[in-house]
This record gives structure tokens, C-alpha cells and sequence, in this order.
């Protein structure tokens, strides 16, 4: 699913990027294991990608930022439901959902978007649960370990997710008593 951000939301992106990464420099090493730097353009893949998907459900991300750590690692988007967001800037068709640990899955739900320049696609979404049970561990780049992942084939279609959040809401309604 193809997204176009306006300028100003890419401007805007741009702003929140930046301080989140500010954010989390003021207290993490701004290098990496291989002994490049973090740059406010790994942030700013991020953004980019909760912006669409933000846009595509009509809803708003979660501006908020935290000292030391950038985002609250909770929700990406301003749902009743937890959903994270994860950008990719790969140009391979078959990319893949990463996590460096199992830790990192706070949300229900997952997005994958890929942004390579001004071509923004969301490739898809997995739940938890899912992720869980299919998810391979190994190492994807040697200089890293290793990672949780699984392919984008293992995704299902962005257009499916509400009806899944739907599900899940009453599910959980269901679970807590509240029908």
C-alpha cells in the first residue's frame, strides 16, 4: 500500500525525529556496534513510517518524548490498541520484520513500512502472537548477532489489520467482563 506524506509532514517528521534522537543521545552511545554513528535519519525512517500508517487509519502518532529514551516504546500510533510501527529503508523486495529481542514487542499488533526516499510503502502487519510462533532467530548481518525476524511474505495486508484490532477489542472485552 503506497503512501504519500505531504511536505509538511515530512517537515514534521524531520522535528520529531530530531528530538528524538537528541532524546535518547543525551544519556545512549550515538555508535553503533560496527563503530558507525546513529543519525537523526535512522530516527526519521521511523517517523516516516508511523506518519503513514497514521495517515492510512486516519488517526495521529504519539508525539510524545522522553529523556534518555526517545519514544516510550508503547504505542506508535494513537489507537485504543497498542500498535507499533517498525520502517525499513531496504530496497530488497523480500525484507524482513526485525527485532533484537523478544523484549522490544510491547504492541498487539506490528507494521512494517519501507521508506526508501519519498517512495513510502507499507508492507504489512503481524500480530504478537503470530510473531511469536513463527519467528526465526538467527543472525542477519554477523557484525550484530542475532535477531528475531520473520519475512515480509509472513505478513498479512494492511487492509486486514482494523478488522483484526476489532477482534481483538472484543476479545478482550469479552476476557475483562465488560459485555
Amino acid at each position: 500500500m503506497k503512501i504519500t506524506l505531504s511536505n509538511y509532514e515530512l517537515e514534521l517528521a524531520k522535528e520529531i525525529a530530531n528530538s528524538r534522537f537528541s532524546s535518547k543521545r543525551a544519556k545512549i552511545s550515538s555508535t553503533r556496534f560496527d563503530g558507525s554513528d546513529y543519525s537523526p535519519k535512522d530516527d526519521s525512517i521511523g517517523v516516516i513510517s508511523e506518519l503513514a500508517v497514521a495517515k492510512y487509519f486516519g488517526c495521529d502518532i504519539n508525539h510524545d518524548i522522553y529523556l534518555n529514551k526517545g519514544d516510550n516504546h508503547e504505542s506508535d500510533l494513537k489507537l485504543r490498541i497498542p500498535v507499533e510501527v517498525k520502517g525499513t529503508p531496504t530496497k530488497k523486495i523480500n525484507c524482513r520484520l526485525v527485532f533484537n529481542s523478544l523484549n522490544q514487542i510491547r504492541s498487539e499488533f506490528i507494521v512494517l513500512v519501507r521508506v526508501v526516499q519519498s517512495d513510502i510503502d507499507i508492507l504489512g502487519w503481524i500480530s504478537k502472537d503470530r510473531f511469536l510462533k513463527i519467528k526465526n532467530f538467527s543472525p542477519i548481518n554477523p557484525l550484530y548477532g542475532n535477531k528475531y525476524w520473520v519475512q515480509k511474505n509472513d505478513l498479512d495486508s494492511i487492509d486486514s489489520l482494523g478488522s483484526s484490532m476489532k477482534k481483538f477489542m472484543f476479545n478482550k472485552l469479552l476476557v475483562n467482563g465488560g459485555i
